[in-house]
Formats: structure tokens, sequence, C-alpha cells
């Protein structure tokens, strides 16, 4: 493409020209607003705790419903006698810790949560493929994503080998 001279002071003055859709530098911070009004807007977003992240996602009506579901699934469980308050428990692909915090919320004092990819505080790094605990240290194993496990076989023989002889491994 070639530019005429006289097309270049118009393409001057686009690039110097200040968008009408940016903020003014005058304009007061809304702290009400979570993201930039503009793309001109140059000052970094909030930081919001993690705690806080957590109560708000926590306080959802899809997420009250998912863990009341595993409460259902893990109290017929516990009905069985395969679970009980003491019991070592191991939840692995816990994803965001529906699981995790419904056994907190039966009572279960020590759940282990894992998954690829932290979920903080409720569940850990880790690869469910290869996991870094020692032998026969859970009494239950849970996971309610072995379906979508990349290598199947390897994901159940990791948590076979991670849950205790007489221990459970349940899966949904």
């Amino acid at each position: 493409m070639l530019l005429h001279n006289h097309s270049f002071p118009h393409l001057l003055l686009l690039y110097l020209q200040t968008p009408e859709t940016c903020v003014p530098p005058g304009t007061p911070h809304k702290p009400h607003l979570r993201f930039p009004r503009s793309s001109c807007d140059t000052s970094p977003r909030e930081h919001v705790p993690i705690e806080k992240k957590n109560k708000r996602l926590w306080s959802t009506k899809i997420w009250k419903k998912t863990v009341g579901s595993y409460i259902e699934f893990f109290q017929a469980i516990q009905d069985l006698g395969l679970l009980n308050n003491d019991s070592k428990v191991l939840c692995v692909s816990a994803g965001a810790g529906h699981e995790v915090m419904a056994l907190t919320e039966m009572g279960v004092l020590d759940v282990t949560g894992v998954e690829l990819v932290e979920s903080s505080p409720r569940v850990s790094r880790a690869d469910p493929h290869n996991l870094q605990f020692f032998d026969d240290v859970f009494d239950l194993a849970f996971s309610g994503h072995l379906a979508e496990a990349l290598f199947p076989s390897r994901f159940a023989s990791e948590i076979e080998r991670t849950v205790r002889w007489w221990g459970v491994f349940a899966c949904s």
C-alpha cells in the first residue's frame, strides 16, 4: 500500500488523539468496579484475597447443592461403617474441593484433596497418576473423576497403593 503525502497528517492526528472511550485521568477510583472500564484504564486491579474469593464461591447455590450431594454420598458410606470422623481420607482429582468441604462439614478431621491445579486452601497440587504419598496411608480414597483420567489403570493403581489393605476406594 502506498501512502500519499496528504494522508500522513491524518495518521499522525489519529495516533496522537486520545480516544473518547478512555477514562479521564482525574476520574476517582470506584471500588465497586471489578474490571477496567476501558482498554485505556491503566490502573491495576484491586487484589482480592483468596479468603474473599472463596467466600463468594462457597456461598453460591450450585456450590452448596454440590456439597450437599457429596454429603449424602459420604453419609451412605458412613452408614456402612466405612467412614468415621477419625478416618484419614484422600480425595483425588478434587477440583475446587466440593468433596473435601463435604467431608469436613461432616466432621471428618483428616481430609486431603489433590488435583493437577491447586485450589487453595482445600486442594493441593498433585499428579493423580503419581501420588506423592507413602503406601497404605489412607482409610478411604474417593474420586469422582476416574472416568476422565488420562490413564485410568495407573490412576486407580496409585489410589490403591495409598489406601490401607482394609481401606476403601469409592468413586462416583
